[in-house]
C-alpha cells in the first residue's frame, strides 16, 4: 500500500492515484485527507458540527480503489513557565 502526502488541489489530486484518467489505481492506494482535517479542528472549535458535516460533502472524489486517509494533527502548542 502507498500512502500519498499530496497538500495540492482537488483538480489535481486524481494524477497521484492513476497515470490516465478514469485508468486503475497504478500510483498511490490512499491519500491524507489534509482539507478534512482543518475541517475537523475548525468544528472542534466552534463546538458545531456544520463545517465537517460540509467537508465530507465535498470531498474530491477518487479514483477506483483508493481512499482517504483521515487524521488528526496535533497542533498543541508548549507553554513553559518561567
Amino acid at each position: 500500500m502507498l500512502l500519498c502526502e499530496a497538500n495540492v488541489d482537488s483538480h489535481d489530486l486524481a494524477k497521484y492515484c492513476a497515470a490516465a484518467e478514469d485508468g486503475p489505481n497504478d500510483r498511490a492506494h490512499m491519500m491524507f485527507a489534509f482539507w478534512l482535517n482543518a475541517q475537523v479542528w475548525l468544528a472542534l472549535a466552534r463546538q458545531k458540527a456544520e463545517p465537517l458535516v460540509q467537508a465530507l460533502a465535498q470531498m474530491p472524489k477518487l479514483p477506483a480503489m483508493a481512499q482517504w486517509a483521515t487524521f488528526l494533527r496535533n497542533t498543541t502548542n508548549s507553554i513553559s513557565a518561567g
